[in-house]
C-alpha cells in the first residue's frame, strides 16, 4: 500500500511537472493550469478561460514573429495578449514593451497583467520583485513594461515582445514603428491591434503587407460576430446607435475610406509643400511670421488631450503650429499653461468653453475669448463676454476653405496636427487626434474674425 501511494504521488508530480512545462510554451495550456482571472465589464472577477478566437491569438504570439490583428471593439484582446505576454515572463530574461495611446491606458494593461498573476491557482511560479503602475518585475529577470505612446516609444527599451494597442489610433505611429522595425526585421515578438481607422493609414498598410502570400506576419480579423457574448439579441439593441461607417469600423473590422475624411490628402499635402517652402525661404528663426491666433482645445469626457494651437501669418499665409497638449490635467495646472501661452504671445486665449471648458475659462486671469460649440447653423457673437456660440459645422467648414484656397501652410515638425488632419470626421469619435485639430478651428476662426489680429512677432 505504501509503495503503491509513493507511485502515485511520484506519477501526479511528474505529471505536474510536465504540466507546468508545458505552459511554459503554450499559453492556452497556462490558463488551463494556472487559472488566471480577470474582470469581467458585468460579471466581476472570473476565471479567464479564452474563447476559440482568442486562443488561436495566443497560439499565433507563442509562436513567435509579428502578428496583426484586425478586431472589433470590446473582444478581451488586449486582455488575452496581456495574459499571454505574462505567461511569457515564466523563461528567464524576457522584456515585454506594451504601447498604449495614454498612460492610464498604459496603467489599465499592466493592471490586467497584475490581476491574472495574483490570482493564479496554483500560484504563479515565479515571484514579483518589482509592481508599481507602469512596471511588473520577476525574479528571473523576465519584466513588463507599459508606457504610452511617445515619439521614442519603442526605441529606449531593448525588448523581446513588444505589444501596439490600437495601433491606428496611437500618435507618433510612423516613429515608434520605424524603432521596432529592426526587431520584426530578426522575426522579433511584435504584436499590433487595432480597430481599423482610415484606408491608407499605417496600420491599413501593414495589414494589407500580412495578407501577402508568403508574408512573415501572421494576420487576424475579428468581427463582433466572433464574439460569443454578443447575439443577435444584442446586435438587434446596439445596432441603432452606430451609423453605417462607426458600426463598420468598431465592430465589423472595416476599414473607412479615405473619402470620409473631413480634409482632402491633397489640399493636406499642399499646406505641408508650402510650409516647408516658406521656412526653407525665411530660415529656421521664422522671424518674419507676425503671431495673429491662439485656439485651446480642452480635455473633457471621452476626450483625450487639452490642445494649444498658435497661428502666425506670413506672405499671406496662416502657419498653424502646436505650442503643447496634455494629458488630463487638473484645472489650476492647465490654466497655468494658458495663461503662460496667452503671456508669451500677447494675443486673446480662443477657448473651447464647451462643457468643462466653461469652468477652465472662468477662472483664467489671461485676456480670452469662449467658443461654444453648438449643433445648429446659427452664430451669436456677445461682446460684453467676449463668448461665441458657433457650430462645428461652420468651425470645421472655415477651415476647409482656408485649406482649399492655398491660405494655409504647415511648417515641418506638425506630425500630430498633420495625423489629425487626415483623419478628421464629420463624426469626431472616429478620428485620430482629433482635440488637435479643434484646438486648429479655433486659432483659423479667431484669425478669420474681424478685429481679433494681435500685434506680437518673434
Amino acid at each position: 500500500m505504501v509503495a503503491m501511494s509513493q507511485t502515485t504521488a511520484e506519477q501526479t508530480r511528474a505529471i505536474e511537472a510536465l504540466l507546468a512545462d508545458a505552459a511554459t510554451r503554450d499559453s492556452v495550456a497556462f490558463c488551463k493550469l494556472y487559472r488566471p482571472c480577470v474582470t469581467h465589464p458585468t460579471r466581476g472577477v472570473v476565471q479567464f478561460v479564452p474563447w476559440t478566437f482568442q486562443a488561436e491569438y495566443m497560439q499565433a504570439l507563442d509562436a513567435g514573429g509579428p502578428v496583426l490583428s484586425v478586431k472589433p471593439r470590446q473582444c478581451g484582446y488586449s486582455t488575452t495578449v496581456m495574459i499571454q505576454k505574462l505567461a511569457r515572463c515564466q523563461t528567464p530574461g524576457r522584456t515585454v514593451l506594451v504601447v498604449s495611446r495614454k498612460e492610464a491606458t498604459a496603467k489599465e494593461l499592466l493592471r490586467i497583467a497584475r490581476q491574472a498573476a495574483f490570482s493564479c491557482n496554483p500560484p504563479f511560479p515565479v515571484s514579483l520583485t518589482v509592481d508599481n503602475t507602469l512596471e511588473l518585475g520577476f525574479a528571473n529577470g523576465s519584466r513588463i513594461l507599459a508606457e504610452s505612446a511617445s515619439e521614442n516609444a519603442g526605441r529606449t527599451t531593448s525588448a523581446s515582445d513588444v505589444v501596439f494597442d490600437e495601433f491606428a489610433y496611437l500618435p507618433w505611429q510612423a516613429e515608434m514603428w520605424q524603432s521596432v522595425r529592426p526587431t520584426v526585421s530578426r522575426s522579433g515578438n511584435v504584436a499590433v491591434l487595432s480597430s481599423p481607422s482610415l484606408e491608407g493609414d499605417l496600420f491599413h498598410s501593414l495589414s494589407l503587407q500580412a495578407q501577402v502570400a508568403g508574408s512573415e506576419w501572421r494576420y487576424f480579423h475579428h468581427t463582433w460576430r466572433d464574439v460569443p457574448e454578443y447575439d443577435e439579441a444584442w446586435y438587434a439593441r446596439e445596432r441603432p446607435q452606430y451609423t453605417g461607417a462607426q458600426w463598420g469600423e468598431e465592430f465589423e473590422g472595416q476599414f473607412g475610406s479615405s473619402s470620409d475624411a473631413v480634409f482632402r490628402a491633397e489640399y493636406i499635402d499642399a499646406a505641408l509643400e508650402r510650409g516647408a517652402s516658406l521656412c526653407s525661404s525665411m530660415g529656421t528663426e521664422q522671424s518674419d511670421r507676425k503671431g495673429i491666433a491662439l485656439g485651446a482645445d480642452v480635455s473633457g469626457e471621452g476626450r483625450d488631450q487639452s490642445v494649444i494651437v498658435y497661428t502666425t501669418e506670413a506672405g499671406g499665409l496662416y502657419c498653424p503650429e502646436v505650442y503643447g497638449s496634455w494629458d488630463v490635467l487638473p484645472a489650476p495646472i492647465l490654466q497655468g499653461h494658458m495663461e503662460a501661452a496667452q503671456a508669451h504671445f500677447r494675443v486673446p486665449l480662443w477657448i473651447d468653453q464647451t462643457g468643462i471648458g466653461w469652468g477652465i475659462r472662468q477662472n483664467l486671469t489671461c485676456e480670452s475669448v469662449g467658443v461654444v460649440f453648438t449643433g445648429g447653423q446659427t452664430e451669436t457673437h456677445d461682446p460684453a463676454t467676449a463668448t461665441w456660440h458657433v457650430s462645428r459645422t461652420k468651425l470645421v467648414t472655415n477651415a476647409i476653405l482656408l485649406f482649399e484656397q492655398g491660405q494655409v501652410a504647415i511648417p515641418p515638425g506638425q506630425e500630430q496636427l498633420v495625423m489629425g488632419l487626415r483623419s478628421y470626421r464629420w463624426d469626431k469619435r472616429a478620428g485620430v487626434n482629433a482635440d488637435y485639430v479643434d484646438a486648429l478651428l479655433l486659432a483659423l476662426w479667431a484669425a478669420t474674425q474681424s478685429g481679433s489680429k494681435g500685434v506680437w512677432a518673434y
